[in-house]
């Protein structure tokens, strides 16, 4: 009895853990950066965020 009780608990526990996985990578972009920090990135430097920025890329500064 010890042992069937054993078993289903460690079996209860290995199906959370693949729950927590997806639920972590669920709001990662596809390069693996959360979204939270790739919407304020700017990456060309001029201080518009890149999701305001008509030119993100454009290594020319206003």
């Amino acid at each position: 009895m010890k042992n069937i009780l054993l078993l289903i608990a460690a079996a209860t526990l290995m199906a959370g853990c693949g729950h927590d996985n997806h639920r972590r990578d669920r709001d990662r972009d596809h390069n693996g950066i959360p979204d939270r920090y790739e919407r304020n990135r700017d990456s060309d430097g001029d201080g518009v965020p890149d999701r305001y920025d008509r030119r993100p890329y454009d290594p020319r500064k206003n």
